[in-house]
């Protein structure tokens, strides 16, 4: 698939778009971009994810009302990553790239922040 094919297919929504990091940079992207794809938006803090889950920003970015209206699927479950073909990762320090550790207490080195890699995606940092 040629980024032209996986834009259209964005844009049918045929495919999922996932934002990784839900701060005050991932998660008011993950709203706006719900808006024209399918997105799911991943944060490793579960307790966070649950406020967004309930209309609450904890970051003062996006706006309660705009949580309560988004399509975007938050989820601290890495398992769901597996529906994304394409990921925005948004970890603001760079100190953490590397530094993501997996569910499983693992490290993972193949991105800021980022989850393992599945067959047939993309990766924007």
């Amino acid at each position: 698939m040629n980024a032209i094919d996986l834009c259209s297919d964005l844009t049918a929504r045929k495919s999922k778009l996932a934002v990784v990091g839900l701060g005050y940079v991932g998660l008011p992207l993950a709203v706006q971009f719900a808006k024209h794809y399918d997105v799911i938006g991943f944060d490793t803090n579960e307790k966070k994810v649950a406020r967004y889950k309930a209309g609450v920003d904890v970051t003062g970015e996006a706006g309660d009302a705009a949580l309560k209206e988004t399509d975007c699927q938050f989820t601290a479950q890495e398992e769901a990553l597996k529906d994304a073909r394409f990921f925005c990762h948004r970890c603001p320090n760079p100190t953490q790239w590397g530094q993501y550790t997996g569910p499983d207490g693992g490290q993972r080195g193949n991105g800021p922040c980022g989850p393992p890699s599945f067959p047939g995606q993309y990766r924007r940092l």
